[in-house]
């Protein structure tokens, strides 16, 4: 009997051995799961930078156009001439002729309006009812540009001709002999913005919105921006960061569908607004979870087979424990 326990514990000591000498095998397929999971979960952080990267981008070109426009037609000698001297119709039946000029022409740009030094509207095109002697003394984009800048892009806000539409305004002033004479305004539908975002790849779900200095949403798939209040967004955790000044990707709820999601931001700084986009997070992370999931089968199969290898190896052990050669 003593002998037979020498010999079961000479069979669990070798045992032993083989088995943490195969657990080498799904120690190392583990260690190619945890490298795997950390690269392509940087390599997903890393697209949806890109991503954001370009968003912001494309809406910084586009605004970038608009101002450059709203420049080139303040600038214009029948524009700040009329201006100048208090014909605010002759102005804006000039800017009614620019419609077939590329140089002058957006589809986003809806309306043109212009102010006198003081604030006050005086003219638009195309006329609507509504707005015509209104102040916009308490607005944004008049005390910035009467401190100086040379143009502003406005937040959402609700216009005051009507239909009543959610627009946004890009602003400058319109000078001559070196003071200014009055402003011009191209006025923009914030629905124009929902084209941002839709040629990403974002998966099923995935979108893009874009917000104002104020956290206000500018554009929103999910939101109906074109009419109704303003949507405040600055609870939202992307959009805080963006209000701070900050870009970067985070894994949070939407606000809206509480769903987990992959979300990337990024201010526009020189505009005050920021854009973000997201991506439901099992799908933003499909391919990896597909990857480790089979590393993981392969680490079950191993242990399976080390375990069941291992028993075989006790017991044949064991059997010849019980049957000494003679």
């Amino acid at each position: 009997m003593p002998e037979f326990s020498a010999q079961r514990r000479r069979a669990f000591l070798i045992t032993g051995v083989v088995f943490v000498v195969i657990l080498l095998v799904p120690g190392a397929v583990g260690m190619m799961y945890y490298q795997t999971d950390q690269n392509l979960t940087a390599q997903t952080y890393a697209r949806q930078q890109t991503l954001i990267n370009l968003a912001a981008t494309a809406v910084r070109i586009k605004i970038d156009h608009l101002v450059g426009i709203a420049k080139a037609i303040a600038s214009l000698d029948q524009i700040s001439q009329s201006v100048a001297s208090g014909r605010w119709d002759d102005a804006a039946r000039s800017v009614s002729d620019f419609e077939n000029n590329v140089a002058f022409y957006d589809p986003f740009i809806d309306r043109v309006i212009f102010y006198d030094a003081r604030g006050i509207q005086r003219a638009a095109y195309p006329t609507l009812v509504g707005g015509i002697g209104t102040s916009a003394t308490s607005s944004d984009w008049y005390r910035a540009l009467n401190q100086g800048e040379n143009s502003y892009v406005s937040g959402v806000a609700q216009r005051l001709s009507m239909p009543r539409i959610n627009v946004v305004g890009v602003a400058v002033p319109i000078e001559t002999g070196g003071a200014i004479r009055g402003f011009l305004v191209l006025q923009i539908p914030t629905n124009n913005f929902l084209e941002f975002g839709t040629d990403l790849s974002l998966g099923t779900y995935g979108f893009a919105y874009i917000v104002d200095g104020k956290g206000n949403l500018v554009a929103n798939p999910h939101f109906s921006s074109q009419t109704g209040a303003v949507t405040d967004y600055s609870f939202v955790p992307a959009v805080k960061e963006i209000m701070a000044g900050k870009a970067g990707v985070m894994v949070a709820n939407d606000p809206s569908e509480g769903e987990k999601s992959v979300i990337s931001y990024e201010p526009l700084p020189q505009y005050r607004w920021g854009i973000v986009i997201q991506e439901l997070y099992d799908e933003a992370f499909a391919a990896r979870d597909s990857i480790l999931f089979s590393y993981l089968w392969e680490i079950i199969a191993a242990i399976v087979i080390d375990l069941a290898f291992s028993y075989l190896i006790f017991r044949l052990l064991i059997a010849r424990s019980k049957y000494p050669k003679s």
